[in-house]
């Protein structure tokens, strides 16, 4: 057996770093060996939540899978896991930490390797090799968890393509979104309140599924009455979260927009984020109700109404620790067509 332990210490609370660092779906976001990583049980984390991991050992990519066994947030969560040919118990523990403002944590991250097809040669040979990549996984792991993680980058080169018809489309390929060197987000939205827009499919949905992983309060909003609830019962079966909440309205009427703004404003004590998703785009001009046309109505009208009814309250909860955002979404096809 081969036994790693590493440490680090961050200005993150141990409850954000616990459940970053838990969840092995972020696992390529700081482990330069993971080259793939998913939840494979349904639910919240939790003791018997498992991933399947793909892992590089030199020249090898090492399939394992990883079944959380103990689970005590915010203070240690432990994995074992199991591959063809190795298997290993990864413990990490989460310590407070008073020096930094505010708090802090200092993690401390153990593994035990277990190599099923070595003799003692064999493990001599692998253990520089684990030792180095245990050094670079803690070093990720300490970046991810750093208190101002670096944005995605943006190059000359990458603003250039973005004016251009068929650069500015290229990046909403998946391709690009990869080369736009996101990594998965560390932080917590415990008591913080989200309204997105066009929630029930695409980006909304699953935005609004990472918004509820993260702790957030996550309002729905779409057209269909039966797509919210569907998505408010996946969501919360997938996360746990049980502050999902939905509201109907069609944003193709200014009417509605205005009535939705309303209970917001009745329902929702602070509102943190506004993301305003929901858009489309009609292959034959049309004309809502209220005699606008549609696209129109939809794309720009609707997003300007519901923002500037809702700024006062947006405004109300913001701090400089705490910033509340407006998030406007649009879509690649804008690159395709003459507006």
């Amino acid at each position: 057996m081969i036994r790693l332990q590493e440490s680090l210490e961050t200005p993150r609370s141990a409850r954000e770093c616990f459940f970053y660092t838990a969840d092995f779906r972020n696992l390529t976001g700081w482990d330069p060996t993971a080259v793939e990583a998913r939840k494979t049980t349904p639910g919240p984390l939790g003791v018997g939540t498992a991933f399947d991991i793909v892992v590089r050992f030199g020249p090898r990519r090492l399939p394992m899978r990883y079944v959380i066994t103990a689970f005590e947030p915010p203070h240690r969560v432990v994995l074992s896991g199991e591959g063809e040919t190795v298997s290993a118990v990864d413990e990490i523990r989460f310590e407070p930490l008073a020096h930094f403002d505010g708090g802090g944590t200092r993690v401390i991250y153990t593994v035990d390797l277990t190599l099923k097809e070595a003799g003692t040669l064999t493990e001599q040979a692998a253990k520089p090799i684990v030792m180095l990549n245990g050094k670079r996984s803690i070093m990720g792991l300490a970046r991810a968890l750093a208190e101002d993680p670096p944005a995605g980058r943006v190059g000359l080169l990458r603003n250039l393509l973005d004016r251009t018809i068929v650069g500015g489309a290229a990046r909403f390929t998946a391709t690009g979104f990869r080369s736009a060197g996101l990594k998965p987000i560390a932080d917590r939205l415990d008591g913080r309140t989200v309204v997105i827009t066009g929630a029930t499919s695409g980006i909304g949905r699953t935005a609004a599924e990472w918004l509820a992983r993260l702790g957030a309060r996550v309002v729905l909003v779409g057209r269909s009455a039966d797509k919210l609830e569907q998505a408010r019962r996946e969501i919360l079966a997938e996360t746990g979260n049980a502050e999902v909440v939905t509201q109907r309205a069609d944003l193709s009427l200014m009417a509605e927009v205005n009535a939705l703004a309303s209970r917001l404003l009745a329902s929702e004590p602070r509102i943190d984020v506004l993301i305003n998703n929901a858009g489309a785009l009609y292959a034959d001009r049309q004309l809502t109700a209220e005699g606008i046309e549609r696209s129109h109505a939809t794309n720009l009208l609707s997003p300007f109404l519901l923002t500037e009814r809702l700024l006062p309250r947006l405004a109300e909860g913001a701090s400089a620790e705490q910033p509340a955002r407006v998030v406007n979404v649009s879509s690649g096809g804008m690159y395709l067509q003459k507006l």
